[in-house]
């Protein structure tokens, strides 16, 4: 900047010494030479820095008055210094600053602050890891179903099979809609971010290069973001029916080469922008800045993908309404209930008849299998009989069998009919409020993946202390030592003796020197061969309070003024209150010494410890008349030494204890040394947020809270019902609300995450901060006595899966021995809580793992276990005990109960046997369903004129049949399940 101009002559002679300008002017001749090497490198001399009149404030005393000069950057006497603090500006060493007052204002350099070594931060892979284990249990699934449908293929010789719809139809079966959306949009992130690589430059460089993804990559991702379209056409199939087998292809294959050639041909590209941002915390207390953003995704590349996408959904539409193809079927040609929509899209007409004989492959794509005599359908999770199943899905019923006289009921089953039905709308009330009880409890306790409510890097992860207030105020009125030079009397007593030296690794290469001035520094991360260092404490009071402990606790007496003379003598720092500030210190242990008896007692232990160790104290020294260069050793807590050295010794313990030193063995050929180090200075490391893992926690509170929403909007909707239908419905089936919601409208994957929050609740312990005068103390607070009756409640969602799942086996048994084990595992939770409570533990084990020989050791020191294993498989024993233990109570009482005659494929494993249809079912086996727990299955129904229409959810199929003209009864206004299957 200053075109080799620097007077380096004068420049020097600002030095104090002679070595200084000797040492300058070699610097600056080597500079010039790098500054010629550089000489085709185009250096701009920025004006913009000279026009902001930058530079230091000097507060000058002339006479009695004080004024206030600035001594500009780039004058011509400071130029060259001048730049050179622009340099540490430019690095971030120091800070510019405007300070504004009221007559002037001042563009200012700060001082050259010492840098904060800041952990380089993991990416959080937490989210992307989730991602990529969710869509690979699609394609798992997808490969078991293939490798199943082609056995089933060679085995039964079936040929006409859906193959080349395998996704559309195995998809809308065996898979929920929540995966194939995070399939598909976890290959739209991939499209949208750019693709990037190592470059390695040399052995010791290298960087990011942009690497275009290879096209078999980009058509693999391309076809990914399909299964959005899948999705998509899931929704609509109703109305577009079987349109999609013939324009769905080709408006698929568009939107499959648009977004393949739009990542070939024109890449995301990464963009960066320099722009630093800062905030400030507490006025003074922290400043957080953000100097730059590196951008390697697009959104609008998103925004992209998902047009295309939406646009070939909207193309299928639009050929839907313009096709006549596209009206519902006819009701002698509707197929098999039992169909999936997906299916009978893409099938043929005849294929889809009602009267269906499906061949074993095209069976499994659509979740049906076929043995001995019965069918097994993985979506209702039931064991059917074959000639129910594969009969016509509806019947022809002539009006004449429709029409009833109107059912007389006296005023005492009115009375209990209303009553029954008031306790099932207050169960369902008194269920959506411990539901969302439940939601703002995880709200705090699911407030990281580690479910430590309170827990974050600022505060429980830097405060660990524990003190009370009494004692606080008498501590921190304590005088404080500011240096402590430990030597041995020994050492001291003898003026002959020179230290050459400390350092293990080093030997004898130092200056002699007298022990007066110290001790030579032992081996370190920092030490140098033959730069003279002395070793000494910079002692905090708690180090000196820790010693006295320490020896008051070997000897069972407190130090007497004797040995604090001792300790005086032998410290070459002692202040003159040197006796002072020990008996101070010695007065507040006597004051509370009933807080340090349990560390008094470990005394002994310690020693005998530390002595098993055999940790030592090492000097090179020479002594007359010889001059040899000897090893004196000195063990650490050595009772034949003065008392001084065993306090001292105390000292070191807590240093070492304190990670301030380490303790090395070196095993030599005649014998083995085990040392303690020099002092290390602590690294100031500033804790990131990103260190604590959120991911976990906010997707398992985001489906909880989902549940609840489901659940609410349900229990909204059959309230409706109940009110149109004028109560005609079933109370008993409001009861279950929650088993049936949830199965049909939520989703087992769902209720198993919801279930394991409450396996979270349950068997985790609370660990919160609470300040006890100028310090924080963890302690653990017991789960409240309604959490625990909240989390065991909410356990029960473990064992409606468990129902359902053995219902195939139980039948009909399951009704019975459901509310029992229900019942029994809520009991069974709460009480293992309140007689097991969880609490936390906490080791300390230092292990530590050297990376690559020398360059760093990356250790752990301690374990803080906020959880239990063992409690939760408890919890998850005890739930299996009482489900099977019930199912075997339950055909022990009634070994021969009648199986259920009503058959229907519109109802689940769940709601088939757990809805009561003793009051619905008429003596010729002709069965109806209340239209509110109709929509508890599923089934939303709507009547109009002299049609019901019913749409199930589960299979995505609509529904219709004509009801009778005037027909008030309340059969008459449930839906005839008779009449659909």
């Amino acid at each position: 900047m200053l075109d080799n101009t620097v007077d380096a002559a004068l420049l020097c002679r600002q030095g104090r010494r002679a070595t200084d300008v000797t040492n300058c002017l070699d610097v600056l001749g080597r500079a010039r030479r790098v500054a010629r090497d550089l000489a085709p490198v185009a250096l701009h001399r920025p004006t913009s820095v000279e026009a902001t009149s930058m530079g230091f404030l000097q507060i000058v005393q002339r006479d009695d008055e004080l004024t206030i000069e600035s001594l500009p950057l780039l004058h011509d006497s400071f130029a060259f210094f001048g730049w050179v603090a622009l340099y540490d500006w430019a690095m971030n060493d120091r800070e510019a600053l405007l300070l504004e007052g009221d007559v002037q204002s001042y563009r200012v350099l700060s001082a050259k602050n010492i840098r904060v070594a800041t952990p380089t931060p993991v990416p959080p892979t937490t989210l992307g890891w989730y991602l990529f284990h969710l869509s690979a249990i699609t394609s798992y699934t997808l490969g078991l179903v293939g490798c199943l449908c082609c056995m089933l293929a060679a085995a039964h010789r079936s040929l006409e099979s859906p193959w080349f719809h395998f996704h559309e139809v195995v998809g809308a079966v065996w898979l929920t809609r929540n995966l194939k959306l995070l399939r598909a949009l976890t290959a739209v992130a991939c499209l949208a971010s750019a693709s990037m690589g190592p470059l390695q430059l040399s052995a010791s460089i290298a960087r990011l290069e942009i690497a275009p993804r290879a096209l078999f990559t980009s058509c693999v991702l391309g076809g990914e973001t399909l299964w959005l379209v899948y999705v998509l056409h899931d929704v609509v199939l109703p109305y577009t029916q079987t349109v999609v087998s013939r324009v769905a292809p080709w408006t698929n294959m568009a939107a499959y080469s648009i977004i393949v050639a739009r990542d070939v041909l024109a890449p995301v590209r990464v963009s960066s922008e320099i722009a630093r941002q800062c905030s400030v915390i507490d006025l003074d207390g922290m400043v957080y800045c953000n100097s730059g953003t590196v951008h390697v995704g697009s959104t609008a590349r998103c925004v992209e993908i998902g047009l295309v996408l939406a646009v070939s959904v909207l193309l299928t539409l639009l050929l839907a309404a313009r096709s006549t193809h596209s009206a519902p079927l006819a009701a002698a040609t509707l197929p098999n209930a039992l169909l999936p929509l997906a299916y009978v899209a893409v099938a043929s007409p005849d294929a889809v008849a009602a009267s269906i004989n499906l061949n074993a492959p095209t069976a499994a794509m659509c979740g049906i299998f076929s043995f001995r005599g019965a069918v097994f359908d993985i979506k209702l999770w039931r064991r059917l009989h074959e000639p129910t199943t594969l009969r016509a899905h509806r019947r022809r019923t002539s009006f004449a069998s429709c029409l009833r006289h109107a059912e007389s009921v006296d005023r005492r089953q009115l009375v209990v009919q209303l009553l029954k039905l008031l306790s099932g709308l207050a169960y369902v009330v008194i269920s959506i409020a411990s539901n969302i009880a439940y939601v703002s409890a995880l709200s705090t306790s699911m407030a990281n993946d580690f479910n430590w409510a309170t827990f974050n890097s600022s505060d429980a992860l830097s405060h660990l202390t524990l003190t009370n207030v009494e004692a606080q105020d008498s501590f921190f009125q304590l005088p404080p030592k500011t240096y402590l030079g430990p030597a041995p009397a020994s050492l001291l007593s003898n003026t002959s003796v020179e230290l050459v030296g400390g350092n293990i690794l080093c030997g004898d290469d130092q200056r002699p020197f007298s022990p007066s001035l110290g001790m030579a520094i032992p081996f370190g991360f920092d030490s140098a061969c033959s730069w003279w260092l002395i070793d000494f404490f910079t002692p905090s009071t708690t180090a000196i309070t820790f010693a006295l402990l320490g020896y008051n606790g070997c000897q069972r007496l407190p130090m007497s003024s004797a040995d604090v003379a001792s300790c005086c003598a032998n410290d070459i720092y002692a202040e003159a209150t040197c006796t002072d500030i020990y008996g101070a210190i010695q007065a507040f242990l006597a004051t509370y010494d009933g807080a340090f008896t349990r560390a008094v007692d470990m005394a002994l232990d310690v020693r005998r410890d530390v002595d098993a160790l055999d940790i030592e104290l090492i000097q090179l020294a020479r002594a007359p008349p010889l001059n040899t260069t000897q090893l004196l050793r000195a063990r650490l807590l050595d009772p034949t030494l003065e008392a001084s050295w065993t306090f001292f010794g105390w000292v070191y313990l807590y240093e070492w204890a304190s990670a301030m030193r380490e303790v090395v063995a070196f095993h030599g050929d005649n014998g083995s040394l085990v040392l303690l180090s020099s002092v290390s200075p602590p690294v100031s490391l500033s804790l990131s947020p990103s260190e604590i893992p959120l991911q976990l926690s906010y997707v398992c509170a985001s489906i909880v809270r989902y549940v609840t929403m489901v659940l609410l909007l349900a229990a909204v909707i059959v309230v409706g019902y109940v009110t149109v239908l004028r109560g005609a419905v079933e109370p008993w089936n409001l009861f279950e609300i929650n088993r049936v919601v949830g199965h049909t409208w939520v989703g087992r994957l769902l209720l198993v995450v919801r279930s394991a929050t409450a396996l979270w609740l349950l068997n985790t312990s609370r660990l919160e901060l609470a300040r006890v005068g100028v310090g924080t103390v963890l302690h653990a607070p017991a789960l409240s006595a309604f959490k625990v009756i909240l989390a065991s409640s909410e356990l029960t969602w473990l064992v409606y899966i468990l129902n359902s799942l053995g219902s195939v086996y139980t039948q009909q048994y399951t009704r019975s021995y459901a509310y029992l084990s229900t019942s029994t595992t809520w009991l069974s939770a709460m009480l293992l809580a309140l007689l097991l409570p969880q609490s936390y533990s906490a080791s300390m084990d230092r292990q530590c793992v050297y990376i690559n020989m020398d360059a760093a050791l990356d250790c752990t020191s301690a374990i803080v276990a906020v959880g239990s294993l063992r409690h939760l498989l408890y919890d998850v024993a005890a739930a299996l005990t009482c489900v099977v233990g019930s199912v075997l109570v339950e055909r022990w009482r009634i070994p021969k109960r009648p199986p259920m005659a009503m058959t229907s494929l519109l109802l689940d494993s769940t709601s088939y046997f757990m809805f009561d249809f003793a009051a619905w079912t008429k003596p010729n086996r002709e069965c109806y369903l209340d239209r509110a727990s109709a929509f508890l299955a599923g089934l939303v129904s709507l009547h109009v004129d002299q049609t019901m229409y019913v749409f199930d959810v589960k299979n995505w199929r609509l529904f219709t049949y004509d009801t009778p003209r005037y027909g008030l009864g309340r059969l008459d206004r449930a839906i005839a399940l008779y009449r659909i299957s």
